[in-house]
Parts: structure tokens; sequence; C-alpha cells
């Protein structure tokens, strides 16, 4: 385990500068956490003893060891070749949140449900409240680094920062492929009129120009236009991984569906947007979604 240093009397420790931006590396880190992953990162920061912004072996095994020491040494040594996704034998603090964020709801001992509980417990009370606050003790040990060490630990946190922004786009995007694809399911059971076919036909029939398929790059946000809807790249993405690159009405009828503008499924948290709001300024095209 890497200790702090032991200092002279005369040591001057780190400039304000230095520290400061040191601060605000770890507080970047902390403002893209929820209220649990802010508790994980206290938790990291508490043992991370040497704020090196890397957990060793030792320091690991000591934290899992203070949540509960009943624990197997085996477990012990298993979650940490798990979590050690590159093999360094140091863990940093994205990958302890990737390995907790995937098996925090496992109630088993073999998952990290009994850490989460423990988690919660620690942080019930006032005993880490310099840590939950980002103050006292962090400011403290801080302070007791060298310039020269600070600066290290701010190149870490900001490549952990660039790293944890990276995770969370990819968590982001997995959510929303994993909710396309539930709205799919519920799409294809939506009953349309015959009215709505046949306005839904014309409009796909003049933007395919006759033809039976449309592409989805090239046709479907004209198509989505006509019908008061912008669609955004992020969703033109994850219909290209469902539908391939071209789509014929059948499968136009299942996307729509999807669309909160549609008016087909109920969407919680996430109300329909539309091209032209209330009122259409071009004075072209529809200005209001046809179906409600």
């Amino acid at each position: 385990m890497r200790d702090m240093p032991r200092r002279s009397p005369n040591f001057a420790g780190p400039t304000s500068s230095t520290l400061s931006k040191a601060k605000r590396a770890i507080n970047q880190m902390r403002s893209l956490l929820s209220v649990d992953q802010e508790q994980l990162f206290n938790t990291f920061l508490e043992y991370d003893i040497d704020l090196s912004g890397r957990m060793d072996r030792e320091e690991f095994m000591n934290m899992l060891r203070a949540f509960d020491p009943s624990q197997d040494p085996r477990d012990l040594e298993a979650f940490l070749n798990e979590i050690d996704e590159d093999c360094d034998g140091d863990i940093s603090f994205t990958e302890f949140l990737d390995w907790w964020e995937m098996k925090k709801d496992d109630a088993s001992g073999a998952g990290t449900g009994w850490f989460s509980m423990q988690l919660k417990m620690k942080f019930a009370g006032d005993k880490l409240k310099g840590f939950m606050g980002g103050k006292d003790q962090l400011d403290e040990r801080l302070q007791r680094m060298s310039d020269a060490e600070l600066q290290q630990c701010i190149h870490r946190y900001r490549e952990d920062l660039y790293l944890l922004r990276l995770w969370m786009h990819e968590m982001r995007t997995k959510a929303e492929d994993e909710m396309e694809a539930q709205n799919l399911r519920k799409a294809k059971g939506v009953i349309w009129t015959e009215e709505e076919r046949s306005d839904l036909k014309d409009l796909f029939l003049r933007v395919s120009r006759g033809k039976e398929t449309i592409g989805v790059e090239s046709s479907l946000p004209r198509l989505c236009a006509l019908l008061n809807f912008d669609i955004t790249f992020s969703c033109l993405e994850r219909i290209t991984k469902l539908y391939s690159t071209r789509m014929d009405f059948e499968n136009f009828l299942i996307f729509w569906a999807t669309r909160p503008e549609s008016g087909k499924l109920s969407f919680v948290g996430r109300p329909p947007v539309y091209r032209w709001g209330e009122a259409n300024p071009t004075g072209s095209g529809i200005s209001k979604p046809i179906f409600s």
C-alpha cells in the first residue's frame, strides 16, 4: 500500500494554483455522477491513500474488508481480477464504477449487492461528511502533497474524467438502444385505422417516389419532416442498426409508432418534440402531428 510520505516541518506543500486545479478535476468528476455513484467515488478517494487516482491491490482489499470482514478472501481476489480490466494491478475509478454498475443489483454474495448495502449504511450517518462535501478531510490530504505529486494527481484525474465521459456515453447509448428495442416490441402490436394507414402511405409513396422501400439515412429524415418531426443523428444510428439501410411501409409503421410524436404509445419522460412547435412558420407542410 502506498502511504502518504512524511513531511519535514519546512514542507511548503502545493501552490494555490495547483491545489485549485486538483480540486477542480475531482469536482468535475463528481458533477457527472449520480448520488450513489458519488458515494462510490468518495469511498474510492478515501481508500486511495496517496490520492494517485488508482487503488493498488492492498488498498482495494482493505476497502472490501472494511465493508464486510466476513467475506471469503477468494471472493475478494475474484472481485479484484474481475475489476482490473487491463490487468495492470491497479484499479481506476472508471473500472471500479463499471464493475459496480453491472453488478450492484445482484443480491447474491457473488455480486455487489452486499457492497451496495454496506455503502448506503456507510453514508447514512455523518462518518464521511468531509468526503460527501468534497471538503475538510480531502482538502487536508491534498495540502499534504508536494506540488509535483499533485500535478501527477491532476494528470490522472483529468485522464479519468475523459474515460468517465466515454463510459457515461456508452452507458447512455446502451440504455437508449434497450429502450428502442423495448418500444419496437410494443409497436408491433399497435393497430392503425384505415384512415391513418392511408394518410401515412400517401406520405411514404411521395418520399419514395412510388417505390416499395425508402433509404433509412437518405429518405427517412424527409418523411419525418413531413410528419413534423426532426429525427436526430443518434436516433438514425439506432434505426439503421434495427432496420438495416432500407425500410418498407410496414416497418415504417412500426418505427413511427415508437416515436412519441405519433401518439400511439405512452412514453414516460419523453414528451413529443415537434419540428415547428404549435405553428408552422414556413407556411408549408403539416403544422401539427397528423395523429393525436
